[in-house]
């Protein structure tokens, strides 16, 4: 007798386990922190989840297809497996040993389905809630877009909560004139489910520079707070308005150069205003900043730091082409507190004057394990002081990452829109210039990762020659000098980087293509659109899912969902999640800030063993 409830009791299990998945592929209760998927494609499916840094030689696992054991994998093999065999109704579990003891059993979260190309990748759509279209007080229409996108588990329940950012169409940069429609901010699940939806009025304008969305834990309580520059009329989840709701600050151009400014905290689970306190520090004339119509004084940037190595504070940013001002909060009782201000019109920080960028960086780049904040060519240690500035100025794009192994530590990579342009690699902690190649014009666009595979050094390229360096400076390839096929120059891919094949060098992606440097299209997207105009963003990129390999979210183009895609490729190298790396999460969550960037780890991962 109790051997056949034995038997049953083996045969129930996995249908017990899958049971707890609704019909849109959301647990009813607690995730795994493994994110193990299904990606199908037209040759069957890759199953794939996360090796953690908890994981020891002990560490092994067991993948089991239909109740039958399909493979065993100690803790030195890839945490992935292709299944060619695989069909619809099959049913795969997860048992995770340590020490041949079992420690967890887990089913897959999340069924990524075939595209029609079949080309490298499967996709997840989100349902999401499209705003209505509004009228601006000139009579024009504005509908709306999913721009910018933050996957963070708000509610601790061990799943991606994704908080999107929504767009009207008339959105400009600071320095165009003309009406924007509100802003909205939304979180969602991953069933769709919209948590709440945060309304940021008409004092707020919608552009790349106004908006940062700041989602962390900052007082360590496992939910997420949200923190975010608002105005008179912006209006929580519960309908709370902050300020006057009758108050239009918005002159005859559509900017906005007066007005009450406020700096929010709202529950991450809820969306609920927790805390509002002045903006820091005010406007005031704009003229001052160094134009009237406050392109200059509403250049906003955003982050999250360990500035203590234990805690997160949150790190507020005003200015970059003049004067810049940068403040640290930290959540106290579920209001912020003040930490320390730097303030560039201080006789002492006089020097820093416009040498931020449209990015900001948190980085541990003096390795003590505090983080710093990298601004561009300015640099502050973690406690607000300058660390290095090389008075190179302002750029428009910036990666921090250990790109040379023989380098000690971190080093800074940028390009420049002054003092003679081009591109610039340095030492993160000294900030010594390790590589420099001037340019004739403002460089608008770089990138730096290990992209050509088997050299064991890092490649580089600017927009202004597309010259393709390596990490010493030696040149790798020269486009328009050799007259290689302009349809895949890298001219078309050096926006965003991505793991994606089955390798450890990064591959472009931009717009909605994923290539290997020099060759064609990897991966080509379907029925979605990248964001940001010219930049041609991703609303996100990430390591979200599976092993190290990153996914990527764009809207579909009809604005209806958030198309999640994950490789198909099998790949056997072992890397651990690079969501456990505090340098690339933090900047997983900044992609939304100024420019949207890459994340980079703080660690140099050995190519050569690829």
């Amino acid at each position: 007798m109790k051997k056949s409830i034995i038997i049953l009791l083996l045969i129930l299990i996995p249908f017990i386990l899958l049971s707890n998945i609704d019909k849109k592929g959301e647990k009813k209760d607690k995730f795994s922190s493994r994110g193990f998927i299904i990606a199908k494609n037209n040759n069957g499916a890759l199953l794939s989840w996360k090796t953690l840094t908890k994981d020891n030689d002990k560490t092994t696992f067991k993948l089991y297809k239909n109740n039958k054991l399909l493979k065993i994998f100690d803790n030195n093999e890839p945490t992935n497996y292709f299944d060619t065999n695989y069909i619809g109704k099959d049913i795969f579990i997860l048992k995770i040993y340590n020490d041949k003891k079992v420690v967890d059993i887990i089913e897959p979260e999340i069924v990524f389905q075939k595209m029609k190309n079949g080309n490298n990748g499967s996709y997840f759509d989100i349902p999401i809630n499209m705003p209505k279209p509004v009228f601006m007080p000139n009579g024009e229409l504005a509908t709306y877009t999913p721009n910018d996108v933050v996957a963070y588990d708000v509610d601790n329940d061990g799943m991606y909560e994704f908080i999107v950012k929504w767009n009207p169409t008339n959105s400009k940069d600071n320095s165009i004139s003309g009406y924007t429609g509100n802003v909205y901010i939304d979180c969602y699940k991953f069933n769709g489910k919209r948590l709440w939806h945060i309304d940021m009025g008409k004092n707020i304008r919608a552009g790349a520079g106004y908006t940062q969305m700041l989602v962390y834990d900052y007082d360590n309580d496992k939910k997420a707070e949200v923190i975010i520059k608002t105005a008179d009329g912006t209006i929580d989840n519960f309908g709370n308005v902050i300020g006057n709701n009758f108050i239009d600050n918005r002159n005859n151009e559509g900017f906005i150069t007066k007005g009450n400014e406020y700096l929010s905290l709202f529950d991450g689970t809820n969306g609920k205003v927790l805390n509002t306190i002045y903006y820091y520090p005010k406007r005031g004339d704009v003229n001052d900043w160094g134009d009237r119509i406050g392109n200059r004084a509403d250049r906003f940037l955003a982050s999250t730091a360990y500035l203590d190595g234990e805690n997160p504070s949150a790190i507020l940013i005003r200015g970059i082409y003049t004067r810049i001002v940068v403040i640290s909060y930290n959540v106290v009782n579920k209001k912020l507190e003040l930490n320390w201000t730097f303030d560039t019109n201080e006789t002492k920080n006089k020097s820093a004057e416009g040498n931020a960028n449209h990015q900001v960086m948190p980085a541990d780049v003096d390795n003590d394990g505090k983080d710093e904040i990298v601004l561009g060519s300015l640099v502050l240690d973690d406690n607000g002081e300058i660390l290095h500035n090389t008075t190179l100025g302002h750029g428009d794009a910036l990666h921090v990452g250990d790109f040379d192994k023989e380098n000690e530590g971190l080093e800074i990579f940028m390009c420049h829109e002054d003092k003679d342009f081009g591109i610039s690699l340095r030492d993160g902690n000294t900030g010594k210039i390790l590589f420099r190649d001037k340019g004739p014009l403002d460089t608008g666009r770089c990138i730096i990762d290990n992209i050509i595979g088997n050299n064991n050094v890092t490649e580089m390229v600017g927009s202004h020659n597309l010259v393709l360096f390596n990490n010493k400076g030696t040149i790798v390839s020269n486009w328009k000098k050799d007259n290689k096929d302009l349809s895949i120059k890298p001219g078309y891919g050096i926006n965003f980087l991505v793991y994606w094949d089955e390798s450890l060098e990064r591959e472009l992606l931009d717009d909605i293509q994923i290539k290997r440097y020099g060759e064609k299209p990897l991966f080509i997207g379907e029925n979605i659109k990248s964001i940001n105009g010219t930049k041609s963003n991703p609303s996100l990129s990430a390591d979200l899912f599976g092993d190290f390999r990153e996914e990527v979210i764009f809207p579909t183009k009809d604005n209806k969902n958030l198309r999640i895609y994950t490789t198909t490729i099998y790949s056997n190298n072992k890397v651990n999640s690079l969501m456990e790396n505090r340098q690339y999460k933090l900047q997983v969550l900044l992609q939304n800030i100024g420019y949207n960037q890459p994340p980079h780890l703080d660690y140099y991962l050995d190519y050569s063993k690829n």
